[in-house]
């Protein structure tokens, strides 16, 4: 195999990935980290290594062989083929390096594009954001101007306000301590005849009566899931007082008459119901006294009791209130009231049938056996009335 003479030039160096010699003035300042270059240059050094050991065995050989200095040190010899095969290595990178960067420089320009059009368009929304902010700016400024000026409004209002609750709170005060003053002398009049025929005669019962079912349903209301005020406030004053002189017109016959054939009266009847059933036991105990009390004065007239029959929970509601209630006046006049409606001709079947399905009379014999003597009495009299009522039925049906 032929050699070639090469002068030695300033290509020659040190190779950086195998550190031998090497030939590499070709690839210059274009070394790319990429797979592809990595395996060609390590191809390389390779090549340059086996070019190596062979001009190390060449010396070796002439070195034996030749006692003559042959070469100057500036020159080198190596094979032909081994320069050739360096040469195409070269151009090969060099051609893979042009291949490589005109890719690159492709994808650059296109990602620089893209990051241009994306730079123009952060570029307007960050003008729209920024005119938003100032838009927004100035609205909050609007806002806080506003809501400091609402505040010293409310300020003024909440000063108003508590004015007028201490004023509306001290006049409330003085209604019902009126009220229950005046009620209490009404009340106190009502007991006399010649009284409750003005009382009915009057211009003004239809709103005295609308003024009872709402004094009493808002007092109701009120206490209802509260606490339930002493009776010695002034609105218990007023609430006994009013029911009181209902009681006393109940009690008279025109006074009756008056209640059962007017709206206004019924819709009392309807209150007091009510409040039996919903009001705490124990604690209202003297206003239910006179709203039982109200309700048999109103049983005794004929169309009182049929609009008191025709009230199909009345019956079990009274019968829930007497076991309820402990006081024995409230369990009298509940039981009263149960007697003058079984005994209405017209109603008795029905008011009997539902009494003894909440008070079977086993516990009506029970409650004869009382320590306190009315409640015996009015047991035995509603037992009689229950025989008589089973005596009749069976007649009927011989």
């Amino acid at each position: 195999m032929g050699v070639l003479w090469v002068p030695a030039g300033p290509a020659l160096g040190h190779c950086n990935l195998c550190g031998s010699r090497r030939l590499c003035t070709f690839i210059g300042p274009a070394l790319i980290l990429e797979e592809q270059v990595e395996y060609l240059l390590s191809q390389v050094c390779s090549n340059f290594t086996s070019v190596r050991k062979d001009w190390a065995e060449l010396e070796t050989t002439l070195d034996k062989y030749m006692n003559l200095e042959v070469l100057n040190k500036s020159e080198v010899i190596i094979q032909k083929v081994c320069l050739q095969n360096i040469v195409n290595e070269a151009e090969k990178i060099k051609t893979l390096f042009l291949t490589i960067f005109a890719q690159n420089e492709k994808l650059a320009s296109a990602r620089i594009q893209n990051l241009e059009s994306e730079l123009c368009k952060v570029l307007s929304e960050r003008t729209e954001i920024q005119a938003d902010v100032i838009h927004w700016k100035s609205q909050l400024d609007l806002a806080v101007k506003d809501v400091q000026k609402e505040k010293q409004e409310q300020v003024h209002l909440r000063s108003e306000l508590k004015e007028l609750t201490d004023k509306l709170s001290e006049q409330s005060e003085f209604c019902c301590s009126l009220g229950a003053a005046c009620c209490t002398l009404l009340w106190k009049i009502s007991r006399q005849e010649s009284a409750i025929e003005t009382l009915v005669s009057g211009c003004k019962n239809s709103e005295f009566l609308k003024l009872t079912c709402i004094a009493v349903q808002g007092y109701l209301a009120a206490y209802r899931t509260s606490d339930w005020p002493h009776h010695n406030t002034d609105e218990a004053k007023f609430i006994l007082s009013i029911c009181g002189i209902i009681t006393n017109v109940a009690a008279s016959s025109q006074g009756r008459e008056y209640l059962a054939s007017c709206q206004e009266g019924c819709e009392v009847m309807n209150t007091f119901i009510s409040f039996i059933g919903k009001a705490p036991n124990g604690k209202s105990a003297q206003i239910k006294i006179l709203m039982l009390m109200s309700l048999y004065n109103f049983s005794i007239n004929s169309k009182g009791i049929k609009f008191l029959c025709s009230k199909r929970d009345l019956i079990p509601l009274l019968a829930k209130h007497f076991k309820e209630e402990k006081d024995a006046e409230n369990q009298l006049r509940t039981l009263k009231l149960v007697q003058s409606l079984v005994c209405d001709e017209t109603c008795a079947s029905v008011c009997i049938s539902e009494l003894l399905q909440y008070l079977p009379k086993s516990q009506l014999q029970q409650m004869s056996k009382s320590s306190t003597p009315d409640i015996q009495i009015v047991s035995l009299e509603i037992l009689s009335e229950v025989a008589a009522c089973k005596t009749s039925t069976d007649t009927h049906k011989s």
